[in-house]
C-alpha cells in the first residue's frame, strides 16, 4: 500500500508513516514530516511506494514529472541515474549541486563516499564547473564519478580525477 505524500509550496512531504522510508535512506525529517527531494519523490512514485497528492488530487507519475521538470530541467537525467543506482541496490541521495548525487556505502552510513556529477550526453558542459566540482568533492575526501546519460537513457559512469601539469625545474 503506497504511503500518502503531499505537494505543498513546491515541496513533497510524507506526513504520516514515514519511518520506513526514512530508514531506507529517503528524505530529511523537517517539522515532523519527511521532506523528499524531487528526484526521490519521482522514484518513489515510479516504484509505487508513495502516492502524491496536490490539492486533494492524485498526481500520477507523468503529471509529477511535468510539474517537477518545469522547476528543474535536469530532473529527468538525474532520475535516470538515480533509478539506475537504486535498482542496483545502491544507497543514493541528492547532492549539494543541481546536477549531483551522493552515493553511500550503506543505509546507516552518514557520509557519502562517492560524489556523482550527472550530465546529458548531447549537452554542452563547462569544463571549469566540472573541475571545480571535482576539486570540491575531492577536498571532502570523496571519489568523483561522471555519470553520462545518452539519448536512449543508458548511463555510463567514469571515475574522474584532475591531472596537474608538471612544472619545469630550473
Amino acid at each position: 500500500m503506497p504511503v500518502k505524500a503531499v505537494m505543498r509550496d513546491d515541496a513533497i512531504f510524507v506526513e504520516e508513516d514515514y519511518s520506513r522510508l526514512e530508514a531506507m535512506g529517503y528524505g530529511v525529517v523537517v517539522d515532523d514530516a519527511l521532506r523528499l527531494d524531487p528526484v526521490e519523490a519521482l522514484y518513489l512514485t515510479y516504484i509505487g511506494e508513495i502516492t502524491v497528492y496536490s490539492n486533494s488530487n492524485i498526481l500520477d507519475f507523468e503529471s509529477l514529472v511535468k510539474i517537477l521538470h518545469s522547476k528543474d530541467p535536469l530532473l529527468w537525467v538525474k532520475f535516470t541515474v538515480y533509478y539506475d543506482l537504486r535498482s542496483r541496490g545502491r544507497v543514493v541521495r541528492p547532492g549539494v549541486t543541481d546536477n549531483s548525487l551522493l552515493l553511500y556505502s550503506s543505509k546507516k552510513s552518514t557520509r557519502a563516499e562517492i560524489a556523482i556529477y550527472v550530465v546529458e550526453e548531447a549537452k554542452i558542459m563547462k569544463l571549469r564547473e566540472l573541475v571545480e566540482w571535482i576539486r570540491s568533492a575531492r577536498m571532502q575526501g570523496r571519489t568523483t564519478v561522471l555519470a553520462v546519460v545518452d539519448k536512449h537513457g543508458d548511463v555510463t559512469y567514469y571515475e574522474t580525477s584532475i591531472i596537474e601539469p608538471l612544472k619545469k625545474v630550473g
